[in-house]
């Protein structure tokens, strides 16, 4: 399972993580502010990453 992120944490100086949604079997969700549209909440999937995929598409 991937690292989590932290709530407060910024991503891609773009994404505010607010909280942990959600988990499963390819990663977690996180409810962030999109700082570029504000007031806008969005969903962010942290994708457990897989060795065996190719680094273009992990990208």
């Amino acid at each position: 399972m991937p690292q989590s992120l932290k709530n407060g944490e910024v991503l891609r100086d773009r994404y505010t993580i607010k909280e942990k949604i959600g988990q499963g079997g390819t990663g977690n969700i996180y409810l962030a502010d999109d700082l570029r549209l504000q007031g806008r909440l969005c969903a962010i999937k942290e994708v457990e990453h897989n060795q065996t995929l190719p680094s273009d598409i992990l990208e």
